[in-house]
């Protein structure tokens, strides 16, 4: 999932107050970009290791 020219998960907002579940838009190489809920526990045992980018300005 975090490899270069594959999968993309971009999160949105947290749908739970545990922040369990989480809202994403998804997207691959040559298919449209979709929004997704995923539950946080699974993407981690499936290797999934959020990243952020901190020079984002508002």
């Amino acid at each position: 999932m975090n490899t270069a020219e594959g999968h993309v998960l971009l999160f949105v907002r947290w749908l739970d107050g545990e922040k369990r579940r989480a809202l994403f838009y998804e997207a691959a190489p040559f298919s449209k970009t979709r929004a997704t809920e995923r539950v946080l526990a699974e993407l981690t045992a499936a290797g999934y290791v959020p990243l952020r980018y901190r020079k984002i300005r508002e």
